[in-house]
C-alpha cells in the first residue's frame, strides 16, 4: 500500500521558523480574508500593535490589551498576550506575527468536532483524565517525535497529568508507523518512540530492527508482526481517518475532537489542550 504525500515540519534550531510560520491549509483562506493591521503606528512595535489593536470577539469583544483588564478576564486574552510576546521575543517575521496570531484565536474559537477512533490506539497519560486529544504522526517525522518527547513528560507528570490524554495514532502506511504499532502490539509502544524520538538519524527499517533488537524482541515474531495484515488495515483505517478530516501534515492534533490549526511547538499545543481543559472540564 503506498504511503500517503504528507506535510511534514521540521524542528532542529537552523529551522526554527519552520513550526513558527506554519499555517494549515484550512486557516489560508480566513487569514486572507480578515487580518490585524501588519504595519504598527509609528513608534509602536508589531507585537503592542497587536495587543493594542487586535479583538478577541469571543470572548469579551474587546482588544487583547482591553480584555486583560476586564473582571472577570477573559479566559483567551492572557494565553494571546503570552503568544504574542513570544513571537515578539523570537523575532519572528513582521508581517507573519498576525496572521499566526489570527490563526491561533481560530484555534481557541474552533467549534467544528470530528468523530475520532480512539479504541485500540496507544494512550499516554492517565486513561482516566477527562480530555482527549488525538495525535496523527509519522515515523518519518522529525517533528512528531520531538513533540512526542516533549508533551510525554508533560501528561505524565507535569501541567497536563490527570487533565488530559493523548491518544497516539499513525498517518501514513510505511514500514515505520507499521512497526510502531507492532511495538504497541507487543507492549513497549512508549519505549520504541522514544528510542525512535533519540535516534537522531533517518529513518529506516535498519534502524527499526536495531531498535527491536535492542528491546529484545524476537526478531521474527516482530517482523511478523509488522508485516501483518492486521497491522497494516488498522494503519490504513487510521491514514484514511486522518484524510478524512482534512488533515494534510504531521504532527496533527484533535483536541476534544477540534482541530488544532497553530503553530506545533509542543508548549503552544500544551497550551491549546490547558484552555480547553479550564473551560470546559476545570470545576
Amino acid at each position: 500500500m503506498a504511503e500517503r504525500s504528507l506535510k511534514f515540519v521540521f524542528v532542529p534550531l537552523s529551522a526554527l521558523f519552520a513550526l513558527l510560520l506554519y499555517v494549515s491549509p484550512s486557516q489560508s483562506q480566513f487569514l486572507h480574508q480578515s487580518q490585524p493591521q501588519s504595519q504598527p503606528p509609528a513608534g509602536l512595535s508589531v507585537a503592542d500593535s497587536l495587543l493594542q489593536n487586535f479583538y478577541v470577539r469571543s470572548c469579551c469583544a474587546a482588544t487583547i490589551n482591553d480584555c486583560m483588564r476586564s473582571r472577570p478576564q477573559c479566559a483567551a486574552a492572557p494565553r494571546l498576550a503570552a503568544f504574542v510576546r513570544w513571537m515578539d521575543s523570537t523575532e519572528a517575521p513582521a508581517e507573519r506575527m498576525p496572521q499566526l496570531l489570527q490563526a491561533r484565536y481560530n484555534s481557541f474559537a474552533e467549534s467544528r468536532k470530528h468523530n475520532l477512533n480512539t479504541i485500540g490506539w496507544p494512550v499516554i497519560g492517565d486513561p482516566n483524565s477527562p480530555m482527549t486529544v488525538v495525535m496523527y504522526f509519522s515515523s518519518t517525522c522529525p517533528a512528531c517525535k520531538t513533540n512526542f518527547r516533549e508533551i510525554l513528560p508533560m501528561v505524565t507528570d507535569g501541567h497536563l497529568k490527570g487533565k488530559a490524554k493523548i491518544v497516539v495514532k499513525p498517518f501514513g502506511n510505511n514500514f515505520g508507523n507499521r512497526a510502531i504499532v507492532a511495538a504497541y502490539d507487543m507492549g513497549r509502544f512508549t519505549d520504541f518512540m522514544l528510542a525512535l524520538a533519540q535516534a537522531g538519524v533517518r529513518v529506516d527499517e535498519e534502524l527499526i530492527y536495531d531498535i527491536a533488537d535492542g528491546m529484545l524482541f524476537d526478531r521474527d515474531v516482530f517482523r511478523q508482526r509488522v508485516e501483518s495484515d492486521d497491522v497494516a488495515g488498522r494503519v490504513e483505517e487510521s491514514s484514511t481517518e486522518a484524510s478524512g478530516t482534512g488533515a494534510t501534515h504531521v504532527p496533527t492534533y484533535f483536541i476534544e475532537g477540534r482541530r488544532y490549526d497553530s503553530v506545533l511547538f509542543a508548549r503552544w499545543v500544551a497550551d491549546a489542550i490547558e484552555f480547553v481543559h479550564d473551560a470546559e472540564f476545570k470545576k
